[in-house]
């Protein structure tokens, strides 16, 4: 059956439907994809955590315990963290952990 911007969805079978959302859903996952690796940065902690490869947990533990205060701005509940900057503060506090013991 050919789609167009017209066709009902209830005229879809269930095949097309699948193929039509897995295509929409590409589409989407390749803009966020580029808004997140041109900009820089991280909206919000889930983005944060897959960035560095840990959990939400960790993620939240990172950011709360004020070692990327300043690559962090946050307004209310919406959280934007420079990616740069979060993992030069991290490497600096890494080794100033080593110096210290």
């Amino acid at each position: 059956m050919q789609m167009s911007e017209d066709t009902r969805i209830i005229d879809l079978n269930v095949g097309e439907l699948q193929q039509l959302i897995a295509s929409e859903l590409a589409k989407i996952q390749v803009q966020t994809n580029q808004v997140s690796q041109d900009s820089g940065w991280c909206r919000g902690l889930q983005e944060f955590a897959d960035f560095l490869g840990c959990s939400l947990g960790t993620a939240n533990k990172i950011k709360s315990s004020g070692k990327i205060d300043d690559a962090v701005c946050q307004y209310g509940r919406m959280i934007m963290i420079n990616k740069s900057r979060a993992l030069e503060l991290i490497k600096m506090s890494n080794v100033l952990k080593k110096i210290k013991k």
